[in-house]
């Protein structure tokens, strides 16, 4: 039996093998490693980060937006609403100036269709304060309007016909407020004054997509605002500043700032509107010239029957019925959900006009109110809904619609 030999090793001789052996592995590792390719490293911008963060969480922004906007609400109500209501109650009758002799002799012109019935109701308001109120007749349907319902309380400037028969209008309109007037036999003779030209577009228009509205549709949206344009370029801002007058408007804000689907002749008008007195304050308040306001109306309570979800079902219908297959069937689901959506929110009931007379009347005689850059707020949503129009980026409004 042969005699077996071992090999013993010291400690120093064992820590050696160890080190090569993990120098081989490491060298190995390495190699692999490099001749895998390595992916290019992205880093995300600022905006990517918390857009990405924010669709994360779209039940906390949401939270967190109604959660502002309720508090916002609040503070105005509490601040501003209820001390104006308090002060209302107490003040003096609101009343348009009279002569001596008890004579009327303070005008307003109102810039609106008597079809309307926010230009009635604001135009009989006026009347029944002591205004003697003009209202302008623009077309045919107007004047036949007038016609059958006998508004006898207004008087009607008649503007129908071409450019000519429209400037001609103005001018006869511009020399009754320079010429004296008898209001009854035996009474001194007095000229009329011009307090304000009040501009009340109209606030019914067609919805539905934009590719089934037809040509004569958008015909007459350009002409409501050709309309505008020829009353500022035919003298009417001459007319009012030889009178110290204002120039008011009244222009509906909640669906033109939310610029909503299915909406886009009201969305058009609205805006362009809005631009246009916004340049014209910008013009006339830098030589303290006139005072150019735009009231811009929330929700406001013109009737007392609440729509219900029924009420807007029925208008949806009504509305599907003209169109085609086809149309009805790209866009029924989405016209649905946004017709609902831009509906009245229940449980929040709108604003008297009481207060929409009253600001109108306190911005004729330049009464203290809350007007920052020519703008003021009236009816329930118009504030907030006018600075979510303007602050929200159009991807979060979007997401909101869906």
């Amino acid at each position: 039996m042969a005699n077996a030999t071992y090999h013993s090793i010291t400690g120093s001789e064992y820590v050696q093998q160890v080190s090569e052996t993990v120098e081989q592995s490491t060298r190995w590792f390495a190699k692999k490693t490099s001749d895998t390719p390595r992916l290019p490293f992205h880093r995300s911008t600022p905006y990517e980060r918390v857009t990405s963060s924010l669709l994360r969480r779209k039940r906390l922004v949401s939270v967190l937006t109604i959660g502002l906007a309720s508090l916002s609400g609040y503070y105005y109500y509490q601040k501003c609403y209820l001390p104006r209501l308090s002060e209302d109650s107490t003040e003096n009758k609101r009343r348009a100036k009279r002569m001596p002799n008890g004579a009327r002799y303070e005008v307003v012109l109102i810039i609106g269709s008597p079809v309307e019935p926010l230009t009635r109701l604001i135009a009989l308001d006026l009347e029944k304060r002591g205004f003697i109120v003009y209202i302008t007749l623009t077309s045919e349907h107007e004047v036949k309007f007038v016609e059958t319902n006998r508004y006898n309380d207004f008087d009607y400037l008649d503007m129908v016909g071409t450019p000519q028969d429209f400037e001609l209008a103005l001018m006869k309109f511009k020399q009754r407020m320079n010429e004296r007037v008898v209001p009854f036999a035996g009474a001194q003779p007095h000229k009329l004054h011009l307090t304000s030209a009040i501009f009340i577009p109209d606030m019914a228009y067609p919805v539905g997509p934009v590719e089934n509205i037809s040509s004569g549709t958008w015909n007459r949206v350009t002409a409501k605002l050709n309309l505008y344009l020829n009353f500022l370029a035919f003298g009417l801002v001459d007319i009012v500043r030889a009178s110290s007058g204002k120039i008011i408007l009244v222009n509906p804000v909640i669906l033109p700032a939310l610029k909503l689907p299915f909406h886009s002749p009201e969305t058009i008008t609205f805006n362009a509107v809005q631009d246009l007195f916004t340049c014209l304050h910008r013009e006339l308040s830098s030589g303290n010239d006139i005072q150019v306001t735009q009231i811009r109306l929330g929700n406001m309570l013109i009737s007392n029957q609440p729509i219900s979800s029924t009420k807007i079902d029925n208008s949806i219908q009504r509305e599907m019925l003209a169109w085609d297959d086809q149309t009805r069937e790209i866009y029924a689901e989405n016209f649905t959900k946004v017709k609902h959506t831009s509906g009245p929110i229940q449980g929040v009931r709108g604003t008297p006009l009481r207060e929409l007379y009253h600001l109108v009347y306190d911005l004729i005689y330049d009464q203290k109110r809350y007007v920052l850059g020519g703008v003021c707020y009236c009816g329930s949503g118009a504030r907030i809904y006018d600075i979510i129009g303007g602050l929200l980026p159009h991807w979060m409004i979007d997401w909101w619609l869906r």
